[in-house]
């Protein structure tokens, strides 16, 4: 049997190394950005110093050579005593200066953000990402979740957080946020509700219930304000150069200022560019020991390891794995159960899944779990409007094939035509955000493969209707699937638009004998 508390307890000592290493990135480049900025302070004050220097009494007569006093400064040959001022001990005035103003400013931005932060809570994070709060409900599966959460909570010994179901994702994932009891969620996602059964959905619920209970949300919620502050050295840098180089072109008269600004921000540019990324790197490998945390504080609370490694096998299997279709998707991508995309592992915010399932059951399975059930359209058991659309969308509509000439496709030309199909659906409304949003969440209907939306610019009557005819010529259940998609990307904002009936009546038309 293996060791949990030994991983555990490895587990946590590995996030200590990897946290230490965040803040000594931290303080590396407040030193490294402070020496850079005294370094470039130390001419101009040099330069003061000789303006200010007095004159000796035979020399006052004699107009003052500044640029003499100046470079004398900086020559060794020059004697102490002769000197308007020592360089060295200038410099270090300045690096001081500059290391304590730039550790201050860091301080100041991390607090910052981490104060605005926190004040969002869980709630906010839940529902930006499209989060519906499950109190009652009358559906088997919710409520089979409530009860998970509730049993979870007990053997964590905490209160339940409250759970926000993501109705128009059908990845497999979940997602724990908030930094007190009073505001944590448990966000579950509609793939994950249908496709895992009991037991594999209470070892990934105890997996991030483990995240709340050990302080990750509060882990994340410090990193991510380190993160923002190193990144604010970067920006300032890009900002200061724009802007000089902005000046430079339309004031000639101050040109010196402009290029002035442009070299500070030239040379303080990499120390912020290189604290960023170093840190970045830093805190997806302290994520991912708190992953590995994670799994064991669930298989030592749950007693099950087999369901938590039965849970990941099942989601390896998965068409969509974890991916989520939300635009702001990205923004909890370190909170989620499993990655939404495929990285390098530098930048991976998890360990891979199949290291994840052999720490968990070494001597078991590692090899993907397929369902076939996983890859039918998801037209049962969703929300009120979507089954009111579906049923507007295929309502009266006889799929016969009669009178349709048959042209059998091969799976490029169906992609194509799907493609430009569901494109057009998506952007009935006009082009936003959103239309990404409707696009994939009925490609993702289809499963034949990764696409991005076709921009409406690229979009023409005449390409609409040849893909329209195209995929009329494929089987009934073929059709059927294209327009439970076409529901799908029609319920993205909940409501048909008139565009949107207009263009279901043409697809319509050309696809069925009779209504």
């Amino acid at each position: 049997m293996l060791d949990f508390l030994a991983r555990k307890s490895a587990a946590m000592r590995a996030s200590a190394r990897w946290f230490a290493l965040v803040i000594t990135t931290q303080v590396f480049t407040s030193i490294a950005t402070g020496i850079a900025i005294g370094y470039l302070l130390m001419f101009p004050i040099v330069l003061v110093f000789a303006t200010c220097q007095p004159q000796e009494s035979s020399e006052k007569n004699q107009p003052r050579n500044f640029a003499k006093t100046y470079v004398a400064a900086f020559d060794d040959r020059t004697p102490d005593e002769e000197r308007c001022v020592d360089p060295g001990a200038v410099f270090w005035f300045t690096s001081l200066l500059g290391i304590g103003s730039t550790a201050t400013a860091l301080i100041f931005v991390t607090a910052m953000e981490h104060r605005r932060i926190a004040q969002d809570g869980g709630w906010a994070i839940g529902l930006a990402i499209g989060g519906r709060e499950l109190a009652i409900s009358v559906d088997r599966n919710e409520r089979r979740l409530m009860n998970i959460v509730e049993e979870v909570a007990i053997a964590f010994a905490t209160e339940p957080p409250a759970v926000l179901v993501l109705d128009g994702e059908p990845g497999i994932n979940v997602f724990a946020a908030g930094l007190a009891p009073a505001d944590s969620i448990l966000c579950v996602t509609l793939g994950a509700i249908r496709q895992l059964d009991r037991d594999e959905l209470q070892a990934v619920v105890a997996h991030e219930m483990s995240h709340l209970t050990n302080g990750d949300t509060r882990m994340g919620t410090r990193m991510t304000a380190i993160l923002l502050g190193l990144q604010s050295i970067r920006v300032l840098a890009e900002t200061l150069f724009s802007l000089g180089r902005h000046t430079s072109e339309h004031d000639p008269k101050s040109s010196i200022s402009a290029y002035a600004m442009m070299i500070v921000g030239a040379a303080i540019w990499p120390m912020g560019l290189f604290g960023t990324i170093a840190a970045t790197s830093l805190t997806f490998a302290l994520g991912r020991c708190r992953e590995t945390l994670a799994d064991a504080e669930a298989v030592a609370k749950i007693r099950n390891p087999i369901a938590l490694a039965r849970a990941m096998r099942r989601i390896l299997g998965y068409p969509g794995r974890g991916h989520m279709l939300h635009p702001m998707a990205s923004m909890v991508a370190p909170m989620l159960f499993v990655e939404r995309t495929r990285n390098h592992q530098w930048f991976s915010t998890h360990p891979p899944l199949e290291y994840r399932i052999a720490a968990v059951d070494p001597a078991g399975d590692c090899s993907p779990i397929y369902d076939e059930q996983s890859r039918r359209p998801s037209t049962y058991n969703e929300r009120p409007y979507y089954a009111a659309i579906l049923d507007q969308v295929l309502g009266g509509v006889s799929m016969s094939s009669q009178g349709i000439p048959t042209q059998p496709l091969d799976r490029n030309q169906i992609k194509a035509a799907s493609l430009v199909v569901l494109s057009a659906v998506s952007v009935c409304d006009g082009e936003s955000l959103l239309s990404d949003y409707e696009f994939m969440r009925g490609w993702s209907e289809l499963n034949i493969g990764a696409a991005q939306r076709i921009a409406a610019a690229d979009l023409s009557s005449d390409l609409l209707a040849h893909a329209i005819k195209s995929l009329a010529s494929q089987s009934p259940i073929q059709r059927e699937r294209m327009l439970v998609a076409i529901a799908s990307t029609i319920s993205g904002d909940a409501v048909m638009s008139s565009e949107e009936q207009m263009l279901l009546e043409e697809i319509r038309i050309a696809w069925s004998v009779g209504t």
